[in-house]
C-alpha cells in the first residue's frame, strides 16, 4: 500500500503506512530500508533514516543482489545530509555493485548524477544522467521514479552542457553541504 501511495504522489500517507508496518514488524530488514529511504527521500529525520538503512545493510551479505538497494539508500541519505564526498564514495560502490549484480535501476544513476553535480563534477554527472536515461528507456514498469527520470533528466543534461545551474534534488530540511 505504501508503494501505491507513493506512486499516487501521497508520500506523507506512504510514510505513515511504513511507520505502522515497522512498528508491527520491527524485525524485517526490508522494512528498515524502505522506511529509511522514504525518510531520506522526503528529507526528514535523516539521523533515524541513516540508522535504519545501516541496520538493514548490516543484515544483508554484501555479495547479495539485495545489498544494492540499501546501499543506494545509504548514499541517498548521506547526500540529503549534505555529506557529498561520503555519498560519492558510496554512489561509486552502488554503481559498481549494480552492474556486477545486474541490478540496474535508473534512479541509482540519477541519484549519483545529482551527487556528483553538487560536487562540481559536471562531466561525471552528465555521464550518469545519460546512463539513467538509457536504463529508464528500457524500463517498462512506469514507476514514479522512472517517469521522473524520463521527464527531468534530459533537462539536467541539457542545462549542464550549457554551463547553466542544474536543479538537482534538494538536501534534507535544514541541511547544508558539510564536506564540499
Amino acid at each position: 500500500r505504501a508503494s501505491a501511495l507513493n506512486e499516487s504522489k501521497q508520500p506523507d500517507k506512504a510514510l505513515a503506512d511504513m511507520r505502522t508496518v515497522y512498528k508491527l514488524r520491527p524485525d524485517v530488514p526490508l522494512y528498515w530500508n524502505n522506511l529509511g529511504y522514504q525518510l531520506a527521500d522526503m528529507g526528514l529525520d535523516l539521523i533515524e533514516a541513516e540508522k535504519l538503512i545501516r541496520r538493514s545493510l548490516a543484515s544483508i551479505r554484501p555479495s547479495s543482489v539485495n545489498y544494492v538497494p540499501p546501499l543506494d539508500s545509504l548514499a541517498w541519505v548521506l547526500y540529503k545530509q549534505g555529506k557529498l564526498h561520503q555519498a560519492a564514495t558510496v554512489f561509486l560502490d552502488v554503481i559498481k555493485r549494480s552492474r556486477e549484480k545486474k541490478y540496474i535501476h535508473p534512479i541509482l544513476f540519477d541519484h549519483a548524477g545529482d551527487g556528483f553535480y553538487r560536487l562540481g563534477w559536471t562531466d561525471k554527472a552528465i555521464e550518469l544522467w545519460t546512463e539513467a536515461l538509457k536504463v529508464a528507456a528500457d524500463d517498462e514498469t512506469e514507476a514514479r521514479e522512472v517517469i521522473n527520470v524520463k521527464r527531468d533528466t534530459p533537462n539536467k543534461i541539457k542545462t549542464a552542457k550549457a554551463g547553466k545551474p542544474v536543479q538537482v534534488a534538494p538536501l534534507g530540511k535544514g541541511m547544508k553541504i558539510q564536506d564540499k
